[in-house]
């Protein structure tokens, strides 16, 4: 199975972001990559990267905000230009996906309506969520597992249909309230309320996951009690 690669970036191409375009540009599952990058110096670095060959270039797609949205909205913006037809791994800049992540899902039969979440953000044990009992997060027992201090319910490097993104996207101008810093969070749960999706938890998905002072829920954590007082119900 083939997959496009959504990434949001911010300042993270010297850090992060170019080493990671090129290890998604060598795996024979990845189609192309696509970028948006919220007003920073990053799009103009992709673009005049001299690592990446003609044959890269064809299969990176970079966009460039006029101004600086944040974290939640650029992340929104780009759920909604996205071809609704292909299946993405929506992937932070700093984080990456390789061969456990992406050869779990050889051979199956992926259903539009759910999310495929990782089992695991390697390496830190505090986030292996392979050891639960519950597979599936949904509106029938939302609920029941949802916490909002819980790092599961925290993350967006997973693969999701475009049809979802669009979809989401399409309603978030009926939103009255906006995250600080609880934005995949707050993300997750309007993909499960509004757009019916299921989070399914995939225990053979792992990640890199980068711990970095740079971190933008490092950064944000201060508005952490502002965002944990939104609606979290179904």
């Amino acid at each position: 199975m083939s997959f496009w690669v959504a990434i949001t970036t911010h300042n993270r191409f010297d850090t992060f972001l170019k080493e990671r375009i090129l290890k998604y540009l060598s795996n024979k599952r990845i189609i192309g990559v696509i970028i948006l990058d919220d007003c920073s110096e990053d799009y103009q670095k992709i673009n005049d990267c001299a690592d990446f060959t003609d044959e890269m270039k064809e299969r990176i797609i970079v966009y460039r905000n006029k101004e600086n949205l944040g974290c939640y909205r650029n992340k929104i913006k780009l759920m909604s230009i996205l071809p609704e037809d292909k299946w993405y791994a929506f992937m932070d800049s700093d984080n990456y996906g390789g061969e456990e992540y992406f050869g779990c899902l050889d051979g199956r039969e992926l259903k539009t309506d759910v999310v495929y979440c990782p089992g695991w953000p390697s390496p830190s044990p505090a986030l292996d969520f392979r050891g639960r009992t519950y597979t599936e997060v949904n509106k029938g027992n939302w609920e029941k597992h949802f916490d909002v201090n819980d790092p599961f319910y925290n993350t967006m490097n997973y693969v999701i249909h475009g049809s979802l993104c669009n979809k989401l996207a399409s309603l978030v101008e009926t939103y009255t309230d906006e995250p600080t810093c609880l934005d995949s969070i707050y993300i997750n749960h309007r993909l499960v309320r509004d757009c019916d999706a299921t989070l399914r938890l995939e225990r053979e998905m792992i990640y890199h996951h980068a711990v970095h002072g740079g971190s933008n829920f490092v950064a944000f954590q201060k508005n952490f009690a502002k965002d944990a007082a939104l609606d979290w119900s179904m």
